[in-house]
Protein backbone atom coordinates (compact mmCIF):
# COMPACT_ATOMS: atom_id res chain seq x y z
CA UNK A 1 0.00 0.00 0.00
CA UNK A 2 2.68 2.38 0.36
CA UNK A 3 3.97 2.25 -2.79
CA UNK A 4 1.32 3.93 -3.83
CA UNK A 5 2.33 7.51 -1.77
CA UNK A 6 4.84 8.70 -3.77
CA UNK A 7 6.43 11.52 -1.33
CA UNK A 8 8.44 9.85 1.34
CA UNK A 9 6.97 12.24 4.41
CA UNK A 10 3.85 11.69 3.45
CA UNK A 11 5.14 7.56 3.41
CA UNK A 12 5.91 8.12 7.25
CA UNK A 13 3.05 9.78 8.24
CA UNK A 14 1.09 6.95 6.91
CA UNK A 15 3.55 4.68 7.87
CA UNK A 16 2.42 6.10 11.52
CA UNK A 17 -0.89 6.18 11.66
CA UNK A 18 -0.70 2.19 10.74
CA UNK A 19 1.55 1.45 13.69
CA UNK A 20 -0.53 3.14 15.64
CA UNK A 21 -3.37 1.63 15.03
CA UNK A 22 -2.12 -1.80 15.35
CA UNK A 23 -1.08 -0.80 18.87
CA UNK A 24 -4.33 0.49 19.47
CA UNK A 25 -6.27 -2.53 18.50
CA UNK A 26 -3.31 -5.00 20.20
CA UNK A 27 -4.93 -2.77 23.62
CA UNK A 28 -1.30 -1.20 24.05
CA UNK A 29 -1.43 2.34 25.78
CA UNK A 30 0.20 4.75 23.35
CA UNK A 31 1.30 7.72 24.94
CA UNK A 32 2.48 11.11 22.39
CA UNK A 33 5.55 13.22 23.05
CA UNK A 34 4.91 16.51 24.02
CA UNK A 35 5.95 17.52 20.51
CA UNK A 36 3.16 15.05 18.90
CA UNK A 37 0.39 16.87 20.92
CA UNK A 38 -1.17 17.63 17.51
CA UNK A 39 -2.75 14.83 15.94
CA UNK A 40 -3.05 14.56 12.53
CA UNK A 41 -6.72 14.67 11.24
CA UNK A 42 -7.91 13.46 7.95
CA UNK A 43 -6.22 10.87 5.54
CA UNK A 44 -4.36 12.68 2.87
CA UNK A 45 -2.30 11.52 -0.22
CA UNK A 46 -0.18 13.25 -2.76
CA UNK A 47 -2.35 11.71 -5.27
CA UNK A 48 -1.91 12.99 -9.02
CA UNK A 49 -0.86 16.31 -10.83
CA UNK A 50 -1.70 18.55 -13.18
CA UNK A 51 -0.84 18.48 -17.02
CA UNK A 52 1.93 21.36 -16.23
CA UNK A 53 2.81 23.07 -13.10
CA UNK A 54 0.77 26.21 -12.07
CA UNK A 55 -1.01 28.89 -8.86
CA UNK A 56 -3.52 30.98 -9.08
CA UNK A 57 -5.86 28.95 -11.40
CA UNK A 58 -9.24 28.13 -9.96
CA UNK A 59 -10.60 24.88 -9.50
CA UNK A 60 -14.12 23.46 -8.72
CA UNK A 61 -16.05 19.85 -8.21
CA UNK A 62 -19.17 19.44 -10.55
CA UNK A 63 -21.33 16.54 -8.62
CA UNK A 64 -23.18 16.47 -11.73
CA UNK A 65 -20.08 14.95 -14.22
CA UNK A 66 -18.14 14.00 -10.76
CA UNK A 67 -15.24 15.60 -11.77
CA UNK A 68 -12.50 18.06 -11.06
CA UNK A 69 -12.93 21.03 -13.49
CA UNK A 70 -9.09 23.21 -13.48
CA UNK A 71 -9.58 26.94 -15.18
CA UNK A 72 -5.88 29.07 -16.30
CA UNK A 73 -3.21 29.51 -14.28
CA UNK A 74 0.36 30.65 -14.47
CA UNK A 75 4.19 29.32 -14.36
CA UNK A 76 6.12 31.33 -16.33
CA UNK A 77 3.42 32.26 -18.81
CA UNK A 78 -0.33 32.59 -18.45
CA UNK A 79 -2.48 29.20 -19.48
CA UNK A 80 -6.13 29.48 -21.30
CA UNK A 81 -6.25 25.57 -20.37
CA UNK A 82 -9.06 24.12 -19.12
CA UNK A 83 -8.46 20.55 -17.37
CA UNK A 84 -11.06 17.79 -16.27
CA UNK A 85 -9.33 15.29 -13.44
CA UNK A 86 -11.17 11.51 -13.00
CA UNK A 87 -11.23 11.32 -9.31
CA UNK A 88 -11.43 7.68 -10.02
CA UNK A 89 -7.80 7.13 -10.82
CA UNK A 90 -6.34 11.08 -11.04
CA UNK A 91 -6.01 11.20 -14.84
CA UNK A 92 -5.68 14.47 -15.88
CA UNK A 93 -6.95 15.78 -19.66
CA UNK A 94 -6.94 18.98 -20.89
CA UNK A 95 -9.66 20.35 -23.11
CA UNK A 96 -9.38 21.35 -26.91
CA UNK A 97 -11.53 24.12 -25.50
CA UNK A 98 -9.77 26.45 -23.91
CA UNK A 99 -10.77 30.17 -22.19
CA UNK A 100 -10.71 33.17 -24.78
CA UNK A 101 -7.75 34.99 -23.23
CA UNK A 102 -4.89 33.12 -21.21
CA UNK A 103 -5.27 34.35 -17.43
CA UNK A 104 -5.16 33.69 -13.75
CA UNK A 105 -6.32 35.15 -10.93
CA UNK A 106 -9.47 34.09 -11.95
CA UNK A 107 -13.06 33.17 -9.83
CA UNK A 108 -14.69 30.10 -10.80
CA UNK A 109 -18.34 29.31 -9.09
CA UNK A 110 -20.44 26.25 -9.49
CA UNK A 111 -24.26 26.99 -10.20
CA UNK A 112 -26.24 24.33 -9.27
CA UNK A 113 -29.65 26.09 -9.22
CA UNK A 114 -31.00 25.67 -13.01
CA UNK A 115 -31.62 28.92 -12.80
CA UNK A 116 -30.20 30.60 -16.83
CA UNK A 117 -32.92 28.39 -19.05
CA UNK A 118 -30.66 30.52 -22.01
CA UNK A 119 -27.87 28.02 -21.53
CA UNK A 120 -29.85 24.54 -20.52
CA UNK A 121 -31.76 24.81 -17.22
CA UNK A 122 -31.30 20.94 -16.39
CA UNK A 123 -27.36 21.04 -16.14
CA UNK A 124 -25.11 22.86 -14.03
CA UNK A 125 -22.82 25.48 -15.22
CA UNK A 126 -19.47 26.94 -13.78
CA UNK A 127 -19.18 30.99 -14.02
CA UNK A 128 -16.20 32.59 -14.56
CA UNK A 129 -15.28 35.81 -13.48
CA UNK A 130 -12.36 38.05 -14.26
CA UNK A 131 -8.99 37.01 -13.96
CA UNK A 132 -5.20 38.75 -15.32
CA UNK A 133 -4.19 38.70 -18.58
CA UNK A 134 -0.70 39.97 -18.43
CA UNK A 135 -0.66 43.18 -16.81
CA UNK A 136 -4.99 43.64 -17.37
CA UNK A 137 -7.40 43.65 -15.35
CA UNK A 138 -10.19 41.22 -16.99
CA UNK A 139 -13.72 41.96 -16.84
CA UNK A 140 -15.49 39.80 -18.93
CA UNK A 141 -17.80 36.92 -17.70
CA UNK A 142 -17.88 33.48 -19.17
CA UNK A 143 -19.77 29.96 -18.58
CA UNK A 144 -18.39 26.30 -19.32
CA UNK A 145 -20.87 23.95 -19.39
CA UNK A 146 -19.28 20.66 -17.76
CA UNK A 147 -22.09 18.26 -19.35
CA UNK A 148 -21.15 18.67 -22.71
CA UNK A 149 -17.41 20.56 -22.18
CA UNK A 150 -18.52 23.84 -23.47
CA UNK A 151 -17.63 27.55 -23.39
CA UNK A 152 -19.77 30.00 -23.80
CA UNK A 153 -17.80 33.57 -23.97
CA UNK A 154 -18.85 36.88 -22.32
CA UNK A 155 -22.19 36.65 -21.48
CA UNK A 156 -21.81 39.36 -19.15
CA UNK A 157 -19.67 41.73 -17.70
CA UNK A 158 -18.77 42.60 -14.00
CA UNK A 159 -19.12 45.79 -12.31
CA UNK A 160 -15.21 46.82 -13.21
CA UNK A 161 -12.11 44.77 -14.39
CA UNK A 162 -10.41 42.68 -11.26
CA UNK A 163 -9.09 39.59 -10.25
CA UNK A 164 -8.32 37.74 -6.96
CA UNK A 165 -11.45 37.28 -6.25
CA UNK A 166 -13.19 34.59 -4.33
CA UNK A 167 -16.95 32.99 -4.32
CA UNK A 168 -19.56 30.83 -3.82
CA UNK A 169 -23.65 30.39 -4.34
CA UNK A 170 -25.78 30.78 -1.50
CA UNK A 171 -29.04 28.86 -0.93
CA UNK A 172 -30.92 31.12 -2.90
CA UNK A 173 -28.76 30.66 -5.95
CA UNK A 174 -27.37 34.05 -6.25
CA UNK A 175 -23.64 34.40 -6.40
CA UNK A 176 -21.66 36.42 -4.12
CA UNK A 177 -18.16 37.33 -5.33
CA UNK A 178 -16.02 39.12 -2.76
CA UNK A 179 -12.31 41.01 -2.69
CA UNK A 180 -10.11 41.66 -5.42
CA UNK A 181 -8.45 44.27 -6.73
CA UNK A 182 -8.01 46.05 -10.11
CA UNK A 183 -4.96 47.44 -11.76
CA UNK A 184 -4.16 49.66 -9.23
CA UNK A 185 -5.44 48.92 -6.11
CA UNK A 186 -7.39 45.97 -3.77
CA UNK A 187 -11.08 46.86 -4.50
CA UNK A 188 -12.40 44.53 -1.27
CA UNK A 189 -15.98 44.43 -3.37
CA UNK A 190 -19.07 42.77 -2.27
CA UNK A 191 -21.17 41.77 -5.90
CA UNK A 192 -24.42 39.84 -5.86
CA UNK A 193 -24.74 37.92 -9.36
CA UNK A 194 -27.97 36.69 -10.43
CA UNK A 195 -27.77 33.69 -12.87
CA UNK A 196 -30.99 33.67 -14.39
CA UNK A 197 -30.36 36.89 -16.02
CA UNK A 198 -26.48 37.83 -16.01
CA UNK A 199 -26.79 40.93 -13.81
CA UNK A 200 -24.93 42.74 -11.11
CA UNK A 201 -25.46 44.55 -7.73
CA UNK A 202 -22.39 46.51 -6.59
CA UNK A 203 -23.64 45.64 -2.69
CA UNK A 204 -20.83 46.68 -0.66
CA UNK A 205 -17.32 47.40 0.29
CA UNK A 206 -15.54 45.33 2.42
CA UNK A 207 -13.95 47.13 5.71
CA UNK A 208 -10.90 45.70 5.28
CA UNK A 209 -10.15 45.51 1.47
CA UNK A 210 -8.50 42.16 0.66
CA UNK A 211 -7.86 39.73 -2.26
CA UNK A 212 -6.54 36.42 -2.14
CA UNK A 213 -8.74 35.49 0.52
CA UNK A 214 -10.00 32.01 1.02
CA UNK A 215 -13.90 31.47 1.58
CA UNK A 216 -16.82 29.44 2.66
CA UNK A 217 -20.37 29.93 3.15
CA UNK A 218 -22.50 28.51 5.50
CA UNK A 219 -26.21 29.51 6.67
CA UNK A 220 -26.29 32.70 5.26
CA UNK A 221 -23.07 34.09 6.46
CA UNK A 222 -19.84 34.41 4.10
CA UNK A 223 -16.17 33.42 6.06
CA UNK A 224 -13.32 35.02 4.73
CA UNK A 225 -10.18 33.05 5.74
CA UNK A 226 -6.89 35.79 5.34
CA UNK A 227 -5.99 37.81 2.08
CA UNK A 228 -3.80 40.29 1.74
CA UNK A 229 -4.14 44.50 1.42
CA UNK A 230 -1.15 46.39 1.77
CA UNK A 231 0.19 42.92 3.94
CA UNK A 232 -1.50 39.63 4.50
CA UNK A 233 -3.56 39.27 7.31
CA UNK A 234 -4.65 36.64 9.90
CA UNK A 235 -8.42 37.12 10.12
CA UNK A 236 -11.64 35.17 9.90
CA UNK A 237 -13.97 37.03 9.30
CA UNK A 238 -17.51 36.56 8.96
CA UNK A 239 -19.92 38.55 6.92
CA UNK A 240 -24.10 38.30 7.45
CA UNK A 241 -25.02 37.97 3.89
CA UNK A 242 -28.73 39.85 4.81
CA UNK A 243 -27.36 42.87 6.34
CA UNK A 244 -23.67 43.65 5.53
CA UNK A 245 -22.16 43.00 9.20
CA UNK A 246 -18.59 41.83 9.79
CA UNK A 247 -16.92 40.41 12.60
CA UNK A 248 -13.71 39.21 13.59
CA UNK A 249 -14.55 35.17 14.54
CA UNK A 250 -11.36 34.04 14.61
CA UNK A 251 -7.68 33.53 13.33
CA UNK A 252 -5.11 31.16 11.31
CA UNK A 253 -2.11 30.68 12.69
CA UNK A 254 -0.43 33.31 10.80
CA UNK A 255 -0.78 35.76 8.26
CA UNK A 256 -1.62 34.53 4.85
CA UNK A 257 -3.10 34.97 1.49
CA UNK A 258 -3.49 32.53 -1.22
CA UNK A 259 -4.51 29.98 0.76
CA UNK A 260 -7.97 27.61 0.41
CA UNK A 261 -10.62 26.36 2.07
CA UNK A 262 -12.34 23.41 2.00
CA UNK A 263 -16.26 22.96 3.96
CA UNK A 264 -17.04 20.22 5.60
CA UNK A 265 -20.69 20.97 5.15
CA UNK A 266 -21.55 21.49 8.69
CA UNK A 267 -19.30 22.97 10.88
CA UNK A 268 -15.34 23.03 10.38
CA UNK A 269 -13.30 24.61 7.61
CA UNK A 270 -10.04 22.88 6.70
CA UNK A 271 -7.85 25.68 4.92
CA UNK A 272 -4.67 24.49 3.15
CA UNK A 273 -0.93 26.38 2.08
CA UNK A 274 -0.95 29.79 2.16
CA UNK A 275 1.92 32.57 1.81
CA UNK A 276 2.85 35.16 4.69
CA UNK A 277 6.68 35.73 4.00
CA UNK A 278 7.35 32.42 3.04
CA UNK A 279 5.06 29.33 1.95
CA UNK A 280 3.69 27.17 4.05
CA UNK A 281 2.09 23.27 3.97
CA UNK A 282 -0.21 23.17 6.94
CA UNK A 283 -3.75 22.43 6.61
CA UNK A 284 -5.55 24.00 9.27
CA UNK A 285 -9.00 23.19 10.62
CA UNK A 286 -11.57 25.78 12.10
CA UNK A 287 -14.90 24.77 13.76
CA UNK A 288 -17.17 27.79 13.46
CA UNK A 289 -18.56 26.72 16.73
CA UNK A 290 -15.36 26.64 18.60
CA UNK A 291 -14.13 30.27 16.94
CA UNK A 292 -10.43 31.27 18.39
CA UNK A 293 -7.23 30.48 16.34
CA UNK A 294 -7.39 27.22 13.78
CA UNK A 295 -5.38 24.40 14.45
CA UNK A 296 -2.77 22.46 12.49
CA UNK A 297 -4.22 19.10 11.69
CA UNK A 298 -2.09 17.92 8.75
CA UNK A 299 0.54 18.84 6.02
CA UNK A 300 0.85 19.04 2.49
CA UNK A 301 3.94 17.37 0.84
CA UNK A 302 5.23 20.89 0.06
CA UNK A 303 4.69 24.64 0.85
CA UNK A 304 2.70 26.55 -1.55
CA UNK A 305 0.20 29.42 -1.99
CA UNK A 306 -1.99 30.12 -4.82
CA UNK A 307 -3.42 26.64 -4.35
CA UNK A 308 -7.19 26.20 -4.83
CA UNK A 309 -9.49 23.17 -3.76
CA UNK A 310 -12.23 21.65 -5.88
CA UNK A 311 -14.52 20.26 -2.35
CA UNK A 312 -16.47 16.77 -2.65
CA UNK A 313 -18.61 17.82 0.21
CA UNK A 314 -20.78 14.68 -0.11
CA UNK A 315 -17.60 12.35 0.10
CA UNK A 316 -16.12 14.44 2.64
CA UNK A 317 -12.74 15.10 0.13
CA UNK A 318 -10.68 18.16 -0.66
CA UNK A 319 -8.43 18.09 -3.49
CA UNK A 320 -5.98 20.60 -3.02
CA UNK A 321 -4.47 21.68 -6.26
CA UNK A 322 -1.15 22.87 -7.13
CA UNK A 323 0.63 26.03 -6.33
CA UNK A 324 3.59 28.45 -6.08
CA UNK A 325 6.43 26.77 -3.86
CA UNK A 326 9.66 27.81 -2.47
CA UNK A 327 11.55 24.68 -3.63
CA UNK A 328 12.01 23.27 -7.39
CA UNK A 329 9.89 22.83 -9.18
CA UNK A 330 9.05 26.83 -8.62
CA UNK A 331 5.44 26.05 -10.03
CA UNK A 332 3.97 22.58 -8.89
CA UNK A 333 1.97 20.15 -10.17
CA UNK A 334 0.70 18.23 -7.25
CA UNK A 335 -2.96 17.46 -6.86
CA UNK A 336 -3.40 16.41 -2.93
CA UNK A 337 -6.33 14.19 -1.90
CA UNK A 338 -7.80 15.21 1.77
CA UNK A 339 -10.35 13.09 2.89
CA UNK A 340 -11.65 14.65 6.19
CA UNK A 341 -13.68 13.23 9.00
CA UNK A 342 -17.76 13.04 8.14
CA UNK A 343 -19.50 16.33 9.64
CA UNK A 344 -21.01 15.69 12.72
CA UNK A 345 -25.58 16.23 13.49
CA UNK A 346 -25.41 19.24 14.74
CA UNK A 347 -26.42 19.87 18.75
CA UNK A 348 -28.65 22.98 20.25
CA UNK A 349 -27.11 25.33 22.46
CA UNK A 350 -27.58 24.59 26.41
CA UNK A 351 -29.43 27.32 28.36
CA UNK A 352 -29.82 28.26 31.73
CA UNK A 353 -31.83 30.21 34.09
CA UNK A 354 -30.63 32.65 37.01
CA UNK A 355 -31.94 35.58 38.78
CA UNK A 356 -35.10 36.41 40.16
CA UNK A 357 -34.50 33.83 43.18
CA UNK A 358 -34.68 31.12 40.35
CA UNK A 359 -37.09 32.18 38.04
CA UNK A 360 -39.46 32.74 40.60
CA UNK A 361 -41.25 36.91 40.14
CA UNK A 362 -41.98 38.74 42.95
CA UNK A 363 -44.05 42.07 42.85
CA UNK A 364 -44.18 44.56 45.76
CA UNK A 365 -45.68 47.59 45.27
CA UNK A 366 -48.59 49.65 46.07
CA UNK A 367 -51.47 50.39 43.90
CA UNK A 368 -51.53 52.97 41.01
CA UNK A 369 -48.08 53.07 40.95
CA UNK A 370 -45.30 51.06 38.30
CA UNK A 371 -42.74 49.15 40.04
CA UNK A 372 -39.72 46.31 38.73
CA UNK A 373 -40.01 42.68 39.67
CA UNK A 374 -37.76 41.72 42.35
CA UNK A 375 -36.49 39.04 44.70
CA UNK A 376 -36.03 40.65 47.81
CA UNK A 377 -38.61 44.20 47.79
CA UNK A 378 -35.75 46.37 46.78
CA UNK A 379 -33.89 47.06 43.58
CA UNK A 380 -34.85 45.81 39.91
CA UNK A 381 -34.18 42.66 40.20
CA UNK A 382 -32.97 40.92 36.87
CA UNK A 383 -33.17 37.48 35.33
CA UNK A 384 -30.76 35.91 33.72
CA UNK A 385 -30.83 33.62 30.76
CA UNK A 386 -27.28 32.19 29.45
CA UNK A 387 -27.25 30.40 26.36
CA UNK A 388 -24.06 28.16 25.67
CA UNK A 389 -23.40 26.91 22.19
CA UNK A 390 -23.71 22.84 22.01
CA UNK A 391 -21.17 20.63 19.97
CA UNK A 392 -21.16 21.72 16.50
CA UNK A 393 -23.74 24.46 17.21
CA UNK A 394 -23.22 28.52 15.92
CA UNK A 395 -25.29 30.64 18.75
CA UNK A 396 -25.40 32.88 15.17
CA UNK A 397 -28.26 30.10 14.57
CA UNK A 398 -30.61 31.04 17.83
CA UNK A 399 -33.30 32.77 15.74
CA UNK A 400 -35.29 32.97 18.85
CA UNK A 401 -35.76 32.76 22.50
CA UNK A 402 -38.64 32.61 24.78
CA UNK A 403 -39.76 33.15 28.36
CA UNK A 404 -42.74 30.84 28.84
CA UNK A 405 -44.94 30.77 32.32
CA UNK A 406 -45.61 34.59 32.62
CA UNK A 407 -49.42 33.32 32.99
CA UNK A 408 -51.71 35.33 35.20
CA UNK A 409 -50.29 36.70 38.37
CA UNK A 410 -52.33 36.28 41.50
CA UNK A 411 -52.66 37.05 45.04
CA UNK A 412 -56.03 34.89 46.75
CA UNK A 413 -57.95 34.59 44.26
CA UNK A 414 -57.66 37.91 42.28
CA UNK A 415 -55.87 38.11 38.89
CA UNK A 416 -53.50 40.66 37.45
CA UNK A 417 -54.06 41.12 33.72
CA UNK A 418 -51.19 40.74 31.56
CA UNK A 419 -51.94 43.68 29.73
CA UNK A 420 -50.07 45.53 32.76
CA UNK A 421 -47.11 43.95 32.34
CA UNK A 422 -44.37 45.21 30.36
CA UNK A 423 -40.72 43.58 29.39
CA UNK A 424 -37.96 44.73 28.96
CA UNK A 425 -34.40 43.19 27.40
CA UNK A 426 -30.43 43.98 27.39
CA UNK A 427 -27.64 42.26 26.64
CA UNK A 428 -25.13 44.25 28.95
CA UNK A 429 -26.99 44.48 31.77
CA UNK A 430 -27.45 48.31 31.58
CA UNK A 431 -28.87 49.57 28.68
CA UNK A 432 -32.40 48.30 28.29
CA UNK A 433 -34.97 47.95 25.46
CA UNK A 434 -38.75 47.65 25.60
CA UNK A 435 -40.13 44.67 23.79
CA UNK A 436 -43.85 45.69 24.83
CA UNK A 437 -46.37 44.19 26.70
CA UNK A 438 -46.39 40.42 27.51
CA UNK A 439 -48.68 38.32 25.17
CA UNK A 440 -51.70 37.11 26.08
CA UNK A 441 -50.58 33.34 25.66
CA UNK A 442 -47.76 34.59 28.79
CA UNK A 443 -44.80 33.73 25.90
CA UNK A 444 -42.38 36.29 25.44
CA UNK A 445 -41.00 36.29 22.25
CA UNK A 446 -37.15 37.75 21.52
CA UNK A 447 -36.45 37.57 18.22
CA UNK A 448 -34.83 39.13 14.98
CA UNK A 449 -38.31 40.91 14.83
CA UNK A 450 -38.70 41.92 18.39
CA UNK A 451 -35.03 42.68 19.15
CA UNK A 452 -34.22 45.43 16.64
CA UNK A 453 -31.74 48.03 18.49
CA UNK A 454 -28.60 47.87 16.43
CA UNK A 455 -26.46 48.38 20.00
CA UNK A 456 -27.55 45.29 20.95
CA UNK A 457 -28.02 42.62 17.97
CA UNK A 458 -29.67 39.73 17.40
CA UNK A 459 -29.18 36.85 17.13
CA UNK A 460 -26.58 37.07 19.56
CA UNK A 461 -23.16 35.96 18.75
CA UNK A 462 -20.70 33.18 20.76
CA UNK A 463 -21.43 32.13 24.14
CA UNK A 464 -23.71 34.94 25.60
CA UNK A 465 -26.17 36.22 27.87
CA UNK A 466 -29.56 37.82 28.25
CA UNK A 467 -31.32 40.12 30.93
CA UNK A 468 -34.67 40.72 31.54
CA UNK A 469 -36.45 42.59 33.53
CA UNK A 470 -40.81 43.04 33.84
CA UNK A 471 -42.39 46.11 35.25
CA UNK A 472 -45.68 46.09 36.52
CA UNK A 473 -48.34 48.82 36.80
CA UNK A 474 -50.81 47.94 39.36
CA UNK A 475 -54.10 48.89 38.78
CA UNK A 476 -56.47 51.19 40.67
CA UNK A 477 -58.73 49.33 43.04
CA UNK A 478 -56.08 46.11 43.50
CA UNK A 479 -54.54 45.67 46.98
CA UNK A 480 -50.71 46.18 47.27
CA UNK A 481 -49.82 42.72 47.95
CA UNK A 482 -47.46 40.69 46.78
CA UNK A 483 -48.00 38.61 43.09
CA UNK A 484 -45.83 35.29 42.24
CA UNK A 485 -45.84 33.36 39.43
CA UNK A 486 -42.74 30.59 40.47
CA UNK A 487 -43.37 28.52 36.64
CA UNK A 488 -40.98 30.54 34.28
CA UNK A 489 -39.11 28.60 31.92
CA UNK A 490 -36.95 29.22 28.91
CA UNK A 491 -36.35 27.88 25.40
CA UNK A 492 -34.40 28.80 22.27
CA UNK A 493 -34.83 27.63 18.98
CA UNK A 494 -32.16 27.47 16.56
CA UNK A 495 -32.33 26.93 12.48
CA UNK A 496 -33.34 23.64 12.17
CA UNK A 497 -32.97 22.02 15.53
CA UNK A 498 -35.52 22.51 18.37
Amino acid sequence: MLGFVRDERAKTKLLSSLIMALLVTAGVSVFLMADMARADVGTLTDWSDLNAGSWHHDAVWDPETELIWVFGGATGTLSDDIQKIYPGNGTCITLTESLPVANYRLCVVLDDSNSNTTYGSSHNLIWIFGGKSSDNALSAVHIFCPHNGTLIENVATLPQAAYGMAGFQDDSGVIWLFGGENDTAKIGAVWKFYPGNGTFTEYDTLTNKVAYQAIGYHNGYAYLFGGANSSSIDDIVRYKLSDKSESIVGNLTQSLYGCAAAFDGNNSFYIAGGKNETQIDDIQRWNISDGGTAVVVNNLTDDVYGVKVANDVENHTAYFIAGRSSGSPEYTTNIWKFVYPESVASVAPSVSLSGLTSGKMTWNGTANSAVWCNATGTGNETLKISITGGSGADDADIVEVQLNGINDLADGGTSINKTNLRVYVSVDNSTWHDLGEVPNDGIVHINATTWTWADDPFPITGDDDIYVRIKLTIPSGQSADTYSDATVTVEIFKEGVS
